[in-house]
């Protein structure tokens, strides 16, 4: 009799398992599905959302200061990226807000790479912009002329942060840049002609360490934006 009650007490317990298993199985799979939803391009709840889209610069631009507030404004800018590394994000940097206006910067940190290429930068432009056009249609864009940098030896320029860029260089890509932004019938926003001094040098009042702006320098990048923005 104790063999067969054991026997029959096994049994339960296996059932109960089986029974558990298969509950937890139907509880867990909804999840799953959930977490994959969640890593798919999501749809904005806003139905308008501005993207600047950049590096460091962008990155560093406090928009909530300069803008109106509740301006549906999204900063995915990432300080130290590239052309090819923007390019590389454009899913988690642009699409999943699904913006209405996109404002493209890049091309600063390509300068700075030893192995710096200029048609493999402004390759990589045209096709961030090719591939925004694609996967978001009716987002209107911008894109932005490289900002200048300074050189100088005023004693607030740091000559590591500024590196091997070029300002020649940099008036030779933005020129690209614009053709670049015809040929894909986007709109090119001439930012470097308002930051430039008349040695061709990052004006030293819009800087705080020869490739970054400082306050004023974000203010005058506001006043030609908000302007292009309300105009729209």
């Amino acid at each position: 009799m104790k063999t067969s009650v054991k026997k029959n007490l096994i049994i339960l317990f296996l059932f109960i398992g089986v029974v558990f298993f298969t509950i937890s199985l139907i509880l867990i799979e909804p999840e799953k599905e959930d977490t994959q939803q969640m890593r798919a391009p999501l749809q904005s709840e806003k139905n308008e959302n501005i993207v600047f889209l950049g590096d460091s610069i962008t990155e560093w631009y406090a928009y909530d200061f300069y803008y109106k507030k509740g301006m549906p404004i999204i900063n995915s800018g990432k300080a130290g990226y590239s052309s090819k590394t923007l390019l590389s994000q454009l899913v988690n940097m642009v699409y999943i807000y699904n913006p209405t206006t996109v404002i493209v910067l890049i091309g600063t940190n390509d300068m700075n790479i030893p192995t710096y290429n200029r048609n493999e930068t402004l390759s990589n432009i045209e096709n961030i912009i090719k591939s925004i056009k694609e996967n978001r249609p009716h987002s209107k864009i911008y894109v932005q002329s490289i900002y200048p940098i300074n050189t100088s030896d005023d004693e607030k320029i740091d000559p590591i942060t500024v590196g091997i860029r070029d300002n020649e260089e940099i008036l030779t890509v933005n020129d690209e840049i614009k053709k670049i932004a015809g040929r894909e019938k986007v709109e090119y926003i001439d930012m470097h002609s308002e930051l430039v001094d008349e040695k061709g040098e990052l004006n030293i009042y819009y800087t705080k360490d020869g490739l970054h702006l400082n306050e004023l320098g974000y203010y005058i990048v506001t006043k030609k934006i908000n302007h292009i923005l309300e105009n729209e």
